[in-house]
C-alpha cells in the first residue's frame, strides 16, 4: 500500500518482472472498507510505506 511515487513504479515492475501478481489497493480507503479489500485480495505478502503505515494500524 503506497502512494504515487517513483517507489512504487519500481517496485511494481519488480514484481511483475519475477512473475508476481499485485493488487492495487485504494490508499483512501480507512477501517472496515480496507480490511475488506485485503480479506479478498489474500495476499502473502503487504509492502506499505511510511505514509500509509499509519492507516493500515488503526
Amino acid at each position: 500500500m503506497m502512494e504515487n511515487s517513483p517507489e512504487y513504479l519500481f517496485l511494481t515492475g519488480g514484481i511483475n518482472k519475477v512473475q508476481g501478481v499485485n493488487a492495487l489497493i485504494n490508499t483512501h480507503q480507512r477501517k472496515q472498507a480496507l480490511i475488506h479489500a485485503f480479506n479478498i485480495s489474500n495476499p502473502e505478502w503487504i509492502v506499505v510505506d511510511d505514509d500509509c503505515l499509519p492507516y493500515l494500524l488503526d
